[in-house]
């Protein structure tokens, strides 16, 4: 793969991460101002010129346009002196016209937005992703080590530890924190068969790593 097409996969990575942050922090102003009867009148990610979009039935039109650096909700009232031709009716759904502590949780809901949605994507990321990133299997024993003098040998799979689940080296490191200078009880499956061994956490540390 040759450096230009490597430019161009990394821009479009860039563009598609950029645009999923933005739609998530401008959906937490539009939901927000929809819950607090603010009438959206448009939902952009990009700026300049229309490539896509559509209207639903509450009004507001989602467009895709050429810019992919940012986006915005452009709600009814936001500016206050076109905000003055209104009329009565239009009023009751004017930014302009909700409370202060309505308009500050509008305002507010687009960075919430962004940080749940870190927090959610970190957790996800972790119970599928990370779970077998690093699968608690022995990779090779060196002869004279500690994991030899204890029986254990490439292939081994640490299934749990004083009846602890594992699911990865990362948890082992957990449970090992826990019990400091203990002996733990390790439950192996070697060659489809399960093994019960008692080892000192320092050896288990130095082998795993």
């Amino acid at each position: 793969m040759d450096l230009f097409t490597n430019i161009i996969l990394y821009f479009l990575a860039f563009v598609i991460l950029l645009s999923i942050i933005v739609f998530v922090h401008e959906f937490g102003h539009y939901i927000i101002a929809i819950l607090n009867k603010v009438r959206v009148e448009q939902f952009s990610i990009g700026f300049g010129k229309e490539i896509y979009g559509w209207k639903d039935k509450r009004g507001t039109r989602w467009k895709i346009c050429y810019l992919p650096f940012g986006g915005y909700v452009k709600m009814l009232g936001e500016d206050i002196f076109k905000s003055q031709k209104l009329s009565k009716d239009e009023l009751r759904y004017a930014f302009s016209e909700k409370s202060l502590f309505q308009r500050f949780i509008i305002v507010l809901a687009g960075p919430m937005a962004n940080f749940v949605f870190g927090i959610l994507g970190f957790a996800i990321i972790y119970t599928t992703i990370g779970i077998n990133f690093v699968p608690p299997i022995i990779n090779k024993v060196q002869e004279n080590s500690p994991a030899q003098i204890y029986g254990l040998q490439s292939g081994d799979k640490i299934i749990s530890i004083n009846n602890k689940k594992i699911n990865n080296f990362y948890d082992i490191g957990m449970i090992v924190n826990l019990y400091k200078n203990s002996d733990l009880d390790f439950k192996i499956l070697r060659n489809e068969k399960f093994l019960l061994k008692e080892i000192k956490p320092i050896f288990v540390i130095e082998e795993m790593y």
